[in-house]
């Protein structure tokens, strides 16, 4: 059964009775949170979309884990329960968000060290050539000439010196 599964359910449908059983149920909840992050962080490929998901899944306001948890277990369970649910519920609750704080802080740390090492400056290619100086104005229109002959059909040839 997923943890979705059992957070969909009831106190009373899960069979726990009194205040190990809900001690244990939350430590269920806590392994397998601890279990999803474990994976995440082997997966060297986890993006911010992922943890996104992930993030909305167990904190999601409509269908979040912690919502399912705290709308099935919490506000449900018999008075004698009560206290002890909602201390279970907040330990949880503290100890998901930490963890998905973590991973946030962790796929920042990534992200940053790619852009660094893509910024990063290779000094062993050349550099940009820069032109000293412009043409002579002289210079400069004889080679507009010169290109506009070339492109009505006339050839450019160079004759003798005169000493």
């Amino acid at each position: 059964m997923s943890i979705i599964d059992i957070a969909a359910k009831k106190l009373g449908e899960l069979n726990v009775i009194g205040e190990d059983g809900v001690v244990r149920l939350f430590q269920e909840v806590n392994t397998e949170f601890t279990a999803l992050m474990s994976r995440a962080s082997d997966d060297p490929r986890m993006k911010f979309e992922q943890w996104e998901l992930m993030r909305q899944g167990w904190t999601g306001r409509k269908s979040g884990i912690l919502s399912l948890i705290s709308e099935n277990w919490l506000k449900p369970a018999p008075p004698e329960l009560k206290r002890v649910v909602g201390q279970e519920f907040q330990k949880l609750k503290a100890h998901v968000e930490a963890g998905l704080a973590a991973k946030r802080e962790e796929l920042d740390a990534a992200g940053e060290e790619a852009a660094a090492a893509r910024d990063q400056i290779d000094l062993s290619l050349p550099g940009i050539e820069r032109a000293i100086g412009t043409r002579h104005l002289i210079q400069q229109t004889f080679e507009e000439l010169q290109r506009i002959f070339l492109s009505i059909g006339f050839s450019v040839v160079e004759g003798p010196e005169i000493e």
